[in-house]
């Protein structure tokens, strides 16, 4: 049985309002390789959206709290990245698709904008109003086991419905995804990141949700648009 943790407030922040934002200049970078119990798995680069890459870029002090996270893990167990870094394009494409969604299901034009912003934050292009997987802050992410199979999380990476809220099997039966996502949420906010609460997978630092979780005025991570070895939004 993992830890149990205190219900996730119901907040539910789509724009950086009163948080300023100082670039701490915190590096990004590549974690391929680096660690065997951190994989990734390029989703988006595996569904061939334009402009998605397969390389894991997420700042250092990011990285570093990884490490930390894994400590709370049980021995052999180990993380899977869906995403990190994201290029302004592919922000653009899961923004779009959100609202396209939505329009569908009979929502407005206006009001499925605003309505997919809780699940894909508003593309910007700004690097002092940035959305939060263009800072390297935000990373999405799983649990595997010793052997490399996924944790079951109750669904599926990018299911935009209320089973993904990360406090969405907490008053139901399901013990095995219950304790699944009791043990990423304890290790990752241990280790000193907020989770977003609308996705079981998304975990930040130094950006703005961070900010907004931990009642800080100022967020650490400013947009990035292109990365060191020239990879561009």
């Amino acid at each position: 049985m993992t830890d149990n943790y205190i219900s996730i407030p119901e907040w539910h922040i789509t724009d950086p309002d009163g948080i300023e934002l100082k670039e701490n200049g915190d590096s990004l970078i590549n974690i391929a390789f680096k660690n065997p119990r951190i994989i990734s798995e390029p989703c988006y680069y595996n569904r061939g959206i334009r402009g998605a890459i397969r390389e894991c870029y997420i700042r250092q002090s990011v990285y570093e709290l990884l490490l930390k996270a894994l400590g709370f893990l049980p021995e052999g167990y180990g993380f899977k990245i869906y995403d990190s870094w994201r290029p302004y394009e592919v922000q653009r494409f899961l923004y779009d698709e959100q609202v396209e969604k939505l329009c569908r299901q009979g929502y407005t034009i206006e009001k499925a904008k605003q309505e997919a912003k809780e699940f894909v934050s508003y593309p910007e292009k700004d690097p002092m109003k940035p959305y939060v997987h263009s800072t390297g802050g935000a990373v999405d992410l799983t649990v595997i086991d010793e052997k490399g199979n996924e944790l079951p999380m109750g669904t599926g990476f990018d299911d935009f419905t209320s089973l993904a809220y990360t406090d969405a099997f907490e008053s139901g039966e399901d013990e095995t995804v219950k304790n699944n996502r009791r043990l990423l949420y304890n290790a990752m906010i241990k280790a000193g990141f907020t989770n977003y609460p609308s996705e079981w997978w998304h975990y930040d630092y130094g950006d703005f949700f961070w900010a907004a979780e931990t009642k800080r005025k100022i967020s650490l991570f400013g947009g990035i648009y292109e990365t060191s070895e020239g990879k561009q939004a």
